[in-house]
């Protein structure tokens, strides 16, 4: 009788889909790592990699927080880096404005006001970064030129009418600034304004303790969130400074608003 042999393995013919699917996951995961490595804030990513310098290597002066680039009129790069200039009381000083705001006859260059320019718009846009969805809907405006950087938030987005306590929406608004602040030394003039409708309680007996209040909040966020409470300042000008017409609703919705202001040098302030 003849035996019949039989194949002790039979051959398996889909053996590839296990390396297409391992491929397929090896993709996937890449675009992942790819699409969030675009979506970085960079002001964040800036606070990040300084909290991580100085936690592993402290040795070798590495300044926290970095210096703002326009108050000692330097191109931004050079304060993104790990060291701090060494000559900046020498050489280096006789090239920026001095304290009486007069510079030296080499320093009027247009190509160091550029510089200056784009340090400044810079740290505008990370701002704007993070503020777009409030931008959008007109609650918050953004402006910077060669003085100052200006962010305007309107008042029902961070306080109920009457009141000068912070809602829980401004929290997370206000934090996210304050990790942007936090990369410079430069101050941070908060100001409050209110319309022209009158107040009378006991907390806040007119506009003036209103808008001082509503100021001081948010200085107060500020510090809780790690800022220096030496470089910041707060003040209230009441219904006195109005952008827009009191006689309508549209207009005192745009009087009642909260100002920050981060200015070039420490003297440097807001002239009507």
């Amino acid at each position: 009788m003849r035996r019949e042999r039989h194949n002790d393995e039979e051959t398996n013919h889909d053996r590839w889909l296990i390396s297409y699917a391992d491929f397929i996951t090896l993709m996937f995961a890449f675009f992942v790592v790819m699409y969030s490595i675009s979506s970085v804030s960079e002001g964040k990513y800036r606070v990040l990699s300084d909290s991580l310098s100085k936690a592993f290597d402290n040795s070798k002066g590495i300044p926290t927080p970095v210096e703002l680039p326009i108050e000692q009129k330097l191109p931004y790069e050079m304060v993104e880096g790990t060291v701090k200039p060494k000559n900046i009381g020498g050489d280096l000083e006789d090239k920026i404005v001095g304290h009486g705001g007069k510079s030296d006859a080499n320093t009027g260059s247009q190509a160091e006001e550029d510089r200056v320019k784009k340090s400044l718009g810079e740290i505008a846009d990370d701002i704007r970064y993070e503020l777009i969805p409030f931008i959008d809907d007109d609650l918050i405006s953004v402006n910077n030129d060669n003085n100052k950087i200006e962010v305007e938030i309107k008042s029902e987005l961070l306080f109920v009418i009457g009141g000068a306590r912070l809602e829980s929406k401004a929290v997370p608004i206000l934090s996210n600034l304050a990790t942007i602040f936090s990369t410079f030394n430069n101050p941070i003039q908060v100001e409050g304004f209110t319309d022209d409708q009158p107040i009378k309680t006991m907390a806040f007996p007119s506009n003036w303790e209103l808008s001082s209040a509503r100021a001081a909040s948010v200085v107060h966020l500020f510090m809780r969130r790690g800022i220096d409470p030496a470089r910041m300042s707060a003040t209230g000008y009441a219904e006195f400074r109005p952008i827009a017409d009191n006689a309508t609703k549209e207009g005192r919705q745009k009087n009642r608003r909260v100002i920050i202001i981060i200015p070039t040098v420490p003297d440097e302030r807001k002239t009507l």
